[in-house]
């Protein structure tokens, strides 16, 4: 079975960092340093993680009375980002036929005092030039949401003095390095505000958060080496099919009639770990890993997706994502919602580990976001990692226009 999040290092380069702790890895701000030269910008910001490098981001640009504008299709945590960080946030709902946000509501939210958080989903970007032209209003402060991105250079390229772009180091991501995330902007004094903002939140380093992260970043780089995440999977599924499993909603549950956002995420008490944790030698000494690889990382993702690009384009059934010229974490694809469960647990079956990111976020009202509550229901997101080979795309492909054609007889 392929893992879909395997690192593009191994438990021996976790053992290394851990263990013998080298040059720039030993100090945060010589990490930062490193990464600001790699992207081209003028400066980067170490973060514990990437809600809280948008949260304090934005707390640094806007006013209480700023509007703060996202997508209805992103992770609940950038939601959580955009309510802490003290504005007034609007979500937007997807476009019709792409993960973004639809252009004509956004061109139309963004006037007057605004701030605006562009998510880009599996790696899919906006194109920030054609939006600055469109805009009615210059936003007080634009967060690219780059999170799930691999970060090279040309992603940087494309940021003016006002952005502020993220890219997350946490589980699942391009760049897994265990822990943490880093922002990336050309404005010194934003930089300044962000990592001030981080200081007086940040819990002290100790030895034990060191061995723990160790040892967590270790045992989940093992459990993706193809073998152990076969068998791993093989018992899960075996137990899990002992249990019953309930069908996917068909229709829009009860809701509230308008958005709602937990109370919880406007309490400075409720802060999560991933708030305040600092970063370790071995977190950074990966991450300096991953941006050595970044190059060989983006190239080899650029080629598995034209691949699966190739072999996908005429298959009935599917809508294929958009050409990036980009890395994305996955290649993510649209079936009918009424059959993806199904289709899933027959690539499963088959040895191909599928993941749907993300459901939809249950402080949001479907019925005034129909767009991003129907692609919840419809993306599959098909493995896309730097080790796999073409023809292990080639082997998913065939998988699952296999099963495609199961379901449609």
């Amino acid at each position: 079975m392929i893992p879909l999040h395997r690192p593009a290092f191994g438990v021996g380069a976790v053992l290394k960092a851990a263990l013998f702790p080298y040059g720039e890895s030993k100090e945060l701000r010589r990490c930062e340093e490193a990464h600001a030269t790699a992207s081209g910008c003028a400066e980067a910001v170490w973060l514990p993680s990437a809600r809280a490098g948008i949260a304090w981001a934005l707390r640094a640009a806007i006013t209480p009375e700023t509007k703060v504008i996202g997508p209805a299709f992103t992770c609940s945590v950038v939601h959580e980002a955009m309510v802490r960080s003290g504005g007034r946030p609007q979500i937007i709902d997807a476009a019709r036929d792409s993960f973004g946000m639809e252009s004509m509501a956004l061109r139309t939210a963004c006037g007057g005092d605004h701030a605006l958080v562009l998510s880009e989903p599996y790696g899919h970007t906006y194109d920030l030039g054609q939006l600055a032209q469109r805009a009615a209003s210059t936003p007080r402060i634009r967060i690219v949401d780059s999170a799930m991105a691999v970060p090279h250079r040309s992603l940087f390229d494309r940021l003016r003095g006002n952005d502020f772009a993220v890219v997350s180091f946490g589980a699942g991501k391009n760049t897994y390095a265990g822990w943490g995330a880093m922002g990336f902007t050309r404005d010194a004094a934003l930089a300044a505000e962000v990592r001030n903002l981080r200081d007086a939140l940040a819990a002290p380093r100790d030895l034990k958060l060191t061995l723990k992260r160790a040892a967590s970043i270790g045992l989940r780089t093992a459990a993706q080496n193809p073998l152990v995440f076969s068998a791993a999977r093989k018992l899960w599924y075996q137990a899990s099919a002992l249990r019953s499993k309930p069908s996917p909603p068909k229709a829009a549950a009860p809701s509230p009639s308008t958005t709602g956002f937990p109370t919880a995420w406007s309490d400075t008490k409720t802060y999560s770990p991933e708030w305040r944790l600092p970063s370790t030698h071995v977190d950074r000494g990966l991450a300096l890993r991953n941006l050595e690889l970044a190059e060989t990382v983006h190239a080899k993702r650029l080629e598995l997706a034209r691949r699966y690009h190739t072999n996908l384009a005429s298959v009935k059934g599917l809508i294929l994502p958009p050409v990036s010229p980009f890395a994305l974490s996955h290649f993510t694809v649209r079936v009918n919602a009424g059959i993806r469960s199904r289709l899933k647990d027959q690539l499963l079956r088959r040895g191909v580990y599928t993941i749907s990111l993300w459901a939809f976020n249950a402080h949001l009202n479907p019925q005034e976001f129909p767009n991003a509550y129907r692609l919840c229901w419809e993306v599959v997101s098909l493995p896309l990692s730097p080790w796999m080979s073409v023809r292990q795309v080639d082997e998913v492909c065939e998988v699952l226009i296999r099963c495609l054609g199961e379901n449609e007889k």
